[in-house]
């Protein structure tokens, strides 16, 4: 047997283990061949440059009912009081709309989101009950690469919100290690453990801006990928989450009034942020301000170069010592 690696936190296409699957599933975003089944070695230490922890992405549905059965039936804990509030792991969603069916401020994700299961055969099951009850078309997709009782991704959408959420079952010992990591219970809140990867299209040509977008006003690092980029969030052993930007000829600039929350790793490169995006005339509000609230909103993305706008996605920037960090204060630097 070959010596056991580390399991990677990016999501990469299947080889040739999915030689049997239809072509369009092997676009999809999955981890690498062999880490469902491997036995969890975890990520190894967070890269240079890795922000601390995605936070909430907020969304719209025009069913907020309809989202929440959805979800129930996904295996996320979630509580609604002026929104549906999703709990995916460390990280969340927030769907803003309205319980009549009228249509949400808010727009879905234009991609993909991408998470892992404790147990993906439980979440097919009861997605496929809430399409027999409901009548909606819950499943789009199921890959069995290997054998046909155990799927190896699941392709889902929320009829609430129209967003596609693309599932795979996480690797063996993951769920104790992330929540020994975090102090969580042992117990079992919820199936979904996290989400990996947000995949977000966008328009032809903005890669290179996007790319010094975060390097040179956020001093992060980022991975090119075959037809886009890679941003990084990380925090101890078992705790990543990626932003993937992928150039697609529909893709538009404006992505409606959808938002993004990242934790900022230490408190200098906060300020440092704060700094910068405030010289390039992005930051809302003043050193004070953004200093007591432990955050700063940056209302979109620009070409550092030019000034020129790039992608109309809302950041809410946060320090680690934001009361809604998802981080212990031993998980961060100082």
């Amino acid at each position: 047997h070959a010596a056991k690696k580390r399991n990677s936190p990016v999501p990469a296409a299947m080889g040739a283990g999915l030689s049997a699957c239809n072509e369009g599933m092997r676009k999809l975003l999955m981890p690498a061949e062999g880490s469902c089944s491997n036995d969890w070695m975890g990520f190894g230490p967070p890269e240079d440059g890795s922000f601390l922890a995605m936070g909430d992405v907020v969304l719209g549905t025009q069913s907020q009912e309809l989202s929440s059965s959805f979800f129930l039936a996904l295996g996320c804990h979630h509580e609604y009081s002026e929104a549906l509030k999703v709990s995916t792991g460390h990280s969340g969603l927030v769907l803003e709309g309205s319980k009549t069916g009228q249509a949400a401020e808010h727009s879905s994700w234009p991609g993909q989101f991408y998470v892992w299961v404790e147990d993906i055969r439980a979440c097919l099951s009861d997605c496929r009950a809430l399409s027999a009850s409901s009548g909606l078309a819950l499943v789009e997709d199921v890959v069995c690469c290997h054998d046909e009782r155990h799927p190896d991704a699941v392709v889902l959408r929320d009829p609430g919100s129209g967003n596609v959420v693309v599932v795979n079952q996480a690797p063996k010992g993951y769920a104790k290690a992330l929540r020994d990591e975090r102090g969580l219970p042992a117990s079992k809140p919820s199936n979904v453990l996290c989400l990996m990867d947000l995949l977000c299209y966008v328009p032809r040509g903005s890669i290179a801006s996007l790319t010094a977008f975060y390097e040179q006003l956020f001093s992060a690092k980022v991975s090119p990928t075959a037809d886009g980029c890679r941003i990084h969030c990380a925090a101890g052993e078992s705790m990543r989450t990626t932003l993937t930007f992928k150039e697609d000829a529909s893709a538009e600039t404006a992505c409606g009034e959808i938002g993004i929350c990242l934790y900022m790793p230490c408190e200098a490169k906060f300020r440092i942020a704060f700094a910068k995006t405030s010289r390039a005339g992005l930051a809302s509000g003043t050193w004070e301000e953004a200093d007591s609230r432990s955050e700063f909103v940056v209302p979109r993305c620009i070409d550092p170069t030019s000034g020129k706008p790039v992608l109309e996605l809302l950041h809410r920037v946060r320090s680690p010592r934001h009361p809604d960090c998802p981080v212990r204060d031993e998980m961060h630097a100082a």
